[in-house]
């Protein structure tokens, strides 16, 4: 990608140079960068006002009660004998349900630290390792807060306009991702 971009932005100067319009790429560049900042900026509070929510949400018990009632599906799910594991994965997948990846993060790792364990020290991963990395990948959203924030920020009328369409991608990306590791899994295993 960094070659592709390199020659992205070497033939855009030297198309500049040869009709006369080097102004126009310092301009291009000056107002991405002021997008680029202000974007950020919102997205910085946003993300600080959804992590601010899920804080609250811990708090409260409500990521206990919705984790308890996911731990439930993720010990028919996995296989793994470690409660440790199981808590961090049901952690993982309630972020993710309700739209907070920043959130689901360090649970997603200490997930795969304890699945790693059960591993054995293994060069390749396990079944359940796998799996967990389809499902935090594909992260099925009921919310998907990141994407009705970003979507805010850059002035939609309806942010909330994904969210049928972010529900149904994500279910059918996790089938089709679980399908396949199913295949494949054993495939790879058998040579």
């Amino acid at each position: 990608m960094n070659i592709i971009f390199t020659v992205f932005i070497c033939a855009a100067v030297i198309f500049s140079i040869i009709n006369g319009s080097q102004s126009e790429i310092f301009n291009i560049i000056t107002n991405s960068l002021n997008d680029c900042s202000s974007l950020i900026i919102k997205i910085a509070f946003l993300t600080g006002f959804f992590s601010g929510i899920m804080k609250i949400s811990e708090e409260s018990g409500l990521v206990d009660k919705l984790c308890g009632f996911i731990k439930k599906i993720v010990s028919v799910i996995f296989r793994t004998g470690n409660n440790e594991a199981k808590n961090k994965i049901a952690l993982n997948i309630s972020a993710n349900i309700i739209g907070i990846g920043n959130a689901a993060t360090p649970a997603g790792l200490m997930a795969m630290k304890e699945l790693d364990k059960d591993n054995g020290g293994e060069e390749y991963p396990s079944y359940d390792m796998c799996k967990f990395m389809m499902f935090n990948t594909c992260s099925v959203q009921l919310i998907p807060t990141t994407v009705m924030s970003l979507r805010a920020a850059s002035g939609s009328k309806d942010p909330s306009a994904v969210i049928l369409p972010v529900i149904i991608v994500s279910f059918v990306s996790l089938i089709f991702a679980l399908c396949m590791l199913k295949i494949l899994y054993r495939k790879g295993r058998s040579k």
